[in-house]
């Protein structure tokens, strides 16, 4: 089996990777047969080349989409092979995979009972003052549209992948875990086949019928929609070009203003510009901190004043715990 899986990742552009998850990666790490081990030794090599991609440079209309079939496999690969990778043991490696599998699981089935209008297990229910889930799933129960009625389903499987991956609402699923496998565990979530998806299928919402617009849909609309393209991060232009088109929406009344500011930072920071309202953070020195820096940073608490937002001492608090910077 491994040899007929090295032949196919000889990086062969027509051919198709390996499926991840389902080939034994630990039993290729450790091996005694060398050709296996090499395979093993490609595809580390492989993770760790996806991981540390960046995003393009330059104006985000020309950065390139990311969104194939070929690049989210590898991503998907990625961090099984690195967490056989990190194992001192075969033993460790399954242990470590089948727990994962199992949480896994657990967060398909909190996907289903939101999409069936039911609550999930109490022990994992992830809405929170934070979080809009349950609220997500109300609107899209009280709706007759079928469109609408499928805005909210992605909206829903978009925020449960991302929620369970960080901050309190990960506790669930990381207790019980090695060490290893909970430095892991973010990037198990399929958070890009989600966002492809709901990329593609909003691309096309928007060609054919325009934006969600408040007056049309309601704020909870606008909100899931919003949410979808905020995360639309493997196909950049796309982002641009609705950061273009919700301005002018904003500008008419039919979305809010905040999340257009959300969307200004998102893109700046792609473009390797300074956000100006601090919105998208990463851990450093123990916390949060706005990526790429602020523009006329000293009249930031204003300008998110004037929007509605919480102040941005509060947010890069809340930022700081829910990434557990501190940790």
């Amino acid at each position: 089996m491994f040899r007929a899986a090295l032949a196919i990742l000889a990086l062969s552009a027509c051919a198709s990777t390996p499926k991840p998850g389902l080939d034994d990666f630990g039993a290729m790490r450790f091996s005694q047969d060398s050709a296996e081990r090499t395979l093993f030794e490609r595809l580390l090599a492989d993770a760790e080349a996806v991981r540390n991609e960046g995003w393009g440079e330059g104006p985000i209309s020309e950065q390139p989409e990311r969104c194939d079939s070929e690049t989210l496999s590898r991503v998907l690969r990625g961090p099984w092979v690195r967490l056989a990778a990190a194992a001192e043991t075969y033993e460790d490696w399954r242990r470590d995979e089948a727990a994962i599998r199992e949480r896994l699981a657990q967060v398909t089935l909190i996907e289903t009972a939101y999409l069936a209008g039911e609550t999930p297990d109490p022990r994992y229910v992830i809405d929170a003052e934070t979080w809009n889930v349950a609220a997500l799933a109300a609107a899209r129960d009280a709706s007759t549209d079928s469109r609408v009625q499928e805005l909210l389903a992605r909206a829903i499987r978009d925020q449960v992948t991302r929620i369970v991956a960080y901050g309190d609402a990960s506790a669930p699923f990381i207790d019980g875990l090695s060490e290893s496998a909970r430095g892991h565990w973010p990037y198990m979530l399929p958070m890009a086949h989600v966002d492809c998806s709901n990329t593609a299928w909003m691309r096309r919402q928007i060609a054919e019928h325009g934006w969600f617009d408040i007056s049309r849909y309601g704020e909870r609309v606008d909100e899931a929609a919003w949410l979808i393209v905020q995360h639309a991060d493997r196909t950049p232009a796309f982002q641009g070009e609705m950061l273009t088109l919700l301005q002018a929406r904003a500008a008419a009344g039919e979305t809010s203003p905040r999340r257009v500011a959300y969307l200004w930072d998102r893109v700046a920071v792609k473009e390797g510009r300074p956000q100006r309202y601090g919105t998208q953070m990463a851990c450093e020195d123990g916390e949060a901190q706005p990526i790429g820096g602020i523009e006329d940073a000293e009249h930031i608490e204003e300008r998110v004043t004037a929007l509605g937002m919480q102040s941005f001492a509060s947010y890069r608090q809340m930022m700081t715990s829910l990434a557990r910077c501190a940790d």
